[in-house]
């Protein structure tokens, strides 16, 4: 049998990253793109990530044009977050979405990814989810 191996996908957040290897006590991790090995990421990796975002919170505030941005790129670069009609938007740094995504392990997941994001106070979804439509 094969052995299961720890790893996270390229587009997971970095917290997500940090939580599995505090919870399973490793010093590297796996990260995958389509069940690929495409490197590895080090606790030197999570500091330093940490350390660039406090320095970007320590800049001036981001916009709410600059946060929906952001926050655009973000879901684009998550191919597994399966979405149609999204629309994104972001006022006194709350983000609000609103479409149809695929389940609702979806809806958790971005909003671990906005919470995630420089300058974003909190979300709100107005999200419906796939297979509960019908």
């Amino acid at each position: 049998p094969k052995a299961r191996v720890t790893a996270v996908q390229e587009s997971d957040p970095v917290s997500s990253a940090a939580r599995v290897m505090v919870e399973k006590r490793l010093t590297r991790l796996p990260v995958l793109r389509m069940d690929r090995v495409v490197g590895y990421l080090t606790r030197a990796d999570i500091l330093r990530a940490a350390r660039a975002i406090e320095d970007i919170w320590a800049r001036r505030p981001l916009t709410d044009e600059q946060i929906t941005h952001l926050a655009q790129q973000t879901i684009l670069r998550c191919p597994h977050l399966e979405h149609r009609d999204f629309h994104v938007q972001t006022r006194h740094g709350v983000v609000r979405t609103s479409g149809i995504i695929g389940s609702t392990a979806s809806i958790q997941h971005l909003n671990e990814l906005m919470l995630g994001l420089p300058g974003v106070k909190a979300v709100e979804h107005g999200l419906l989810v796939e297979g509960l439509l019908r």
